[in-house]
């Protein structure tokens, strides 16, 4: 999905959450925050599973891509309608300032 997208093809408006600056006692993040929005263009990729034990089948995955400059880092929150994506890796095929995709998996319900 690396080509130039044709004008329009943000279509999906998205909330993105990041980890709460809140630390539980062993240093982990105790929830996560609201941090912003974005237009974007998402691809599916199918079920993912088994990349994580005990984490179930047949979870869905993504491909996000959005303009830059969103600030964004694995681990982060994407919300789209009712389902909570986990991102997982992000690259910026198109150079600095130009759209960034996040490779995302739906977190379980």
């Amino acid at each position: 999905m690396s080509t130039i997208p044709a004008p329009g093809a943000f279509d999906t408006r998205i909330a993105l959450a990041r980890p709460s600056n809140a630390l539980d006692e062993l240093g982990a993040p105790v929830g996560f925050e609201p941090a912003g929005f974005a237009w974007a263009r998402l691809e599916p990729l199918g079920a993912g599973g088994g990349e994580e034990p005990f984490a179930g089948q047949g979870r869905a995955r993504l491909r996000v891509q959005m303009r830059a400059p969103h600030p964004l880092a694995p681990g982060w929150r994407m919300i789209i309608a009712a389902r909570i994506f986990r991102v997982q890796t992000i690259s910026a095929p198109m150079g600095r300032g130009g759209i960034v995709e996040a490779d995302c998996i739906e977190e379980a319900p």
